[in-house]
C-alpha cells in the first residue's frame, strides 16, 4: 500500500553501497494483478505517476519486460555504474 509495484536494488562495489528501485509499466502491472494470485488482492492505490518516489526519476529505471504476463516473463534495463 501506499507505493507502486517496484523492486529494490542495492550495489556493493569497493566499499561503497548504491540503491535503487526498479519499476514496471502501469498497464503490464494491471494485467498481472487481474491474474490469479493477485487478482484476489485488494486493488493496488498506487500507480507510477502517483507514487512520490517515481515521481524524482523512476522513469529512467523501469523495466523492459518481454514475455507473457500468464507466464514467464523478462525485464531488461542497463545500469551504468
Amino acid at each position: 500500500a501506499s507505493r507502486t509495484v517496484h523492486i529494490h536494488v542495492m550495489l556493493h562495489l569497493e566499499g561503497r553501497r548504491a540503491v535503487t528501485q526498479l519499476y514496471f509499466d502501469d498497464e503490464l502491472t494491471d494485467e498481472v494483478f487481474a491474474r490469479p494470485p493477485y487478482a484476489d488482492r485488494p486493488q493496488r492505490d498506487t500507480t507510477n505517476a502517483t507514487d512520490s518516489i517515481f515521481a524524482g526519476g523512476g522513469e529512467r529505471t523501469v523495466l523492459h519486460v518481454t514475455g507473457d504476463p500468464a507466464g514467464p516473463m523478462t525485464g531488461v534495463l542497463c545500469l551504468g555504474v
